[in-house]
């Protein structure tokens, strides 16, 4: 059965994208974090996860690629997308498997939001299952007001997504294109690392855009191609 069949439509009807997998995510300086993820998702065991990053940092990725390797009921909470239906989305996550929570500051510091996050994560523990958490800010800088939703998300393993410096994401641009099977040179590389903001999330919608104009076209890329491509 697939994970985007096995997902569990909690509420709105959301879809979890089939395509995030751990092979897609360029681990880079992050290596050590996507293993044990990878592993944790293997285990039949509970897990607790907190994963802090700015936007573009990977933890979207990172947690549907969690849910697409985990077993079981699946339950995947945008809380960018999700926050104004209210805190009633987070009922009834306890009854799954593996429950993945995006941009939890969306609605740090907000009693019943707060309240909701408090219920779920004990009784997700108590039931022996996986609970992964992403928030824009380390789990000592996240404006919870709660301390005991704070310990409790510091119950298993807490990460910060370390960004690439310049030489990685050159590294960020060629793992990319070499998975959809696009060859890309050093100079056009160089080139695009001169134009490019600093953002794995940018970068990834970047060389799908290439990726679409090539097959289009018929053209492997080059500085010209490209330039034109991205009108830069």
């Amino acid at each position: 059965m697939s994970a985007s069949a096995r997902f569990e439509q909690i509420a709105l009807g959301l879809s979890l994208p089939g395509t995030a997998t751990f092979a897609d995510f360029w681990q880079g300086p992050n290596r050590e974090l996507v293993a044990q993820l990878e592993r944790l998702m293997r285990d039949d065991g509970g897990a607790s996860v907190y994963l802090s990053g700015p936007p573009g940092s990977g933890k979207t990725h990172l947690l549907q690629a969690c849910c697409n390797a985990a077993q079981g009921r699946i339950g995947y909470l945008p809380l960018a997308e999700v926050e104004p239906f209210g805190p009633r989305v987070i009922d009834g996550l306890d009854a799954l498997d593996c429950v993945c929570i995006d941009d939890l500051d969306r609605v740090a510091g907000r009693e019943e939001w707060e309240h909701g996050m408090f219920v779920c994560c004990n009784r997700l523990r108590d039931a022996g299952r996986k609970l992964i958490v992403s928030g824009a800010q380390p789990l000592r800088e996240l404006p919870v007001r709660r301390d005991d939703v704070l310990s409790r998300l510091a119950w298993g393993l807490v990460y910060r997504l370390r960004q690439p410096d310049d030489a990685e994401f050159g590294e960020a641009l060629r793992f990319l294109c070499e998975r959809r099977g696009m060859p890309i040179t050093p100079q056009v590389i160089e080139f695009l690392l001169r134009r490019l903001p600093r953002s794995l999330a940018d970068l990834v919608a970047i060389v799908e855009q290439l990726d679409a104009a090539s097959l289009q076209a018929h053209r492997r890329l080059s500085v010209p191609f490209v330039k034109d491509v991205l009108r830069l």
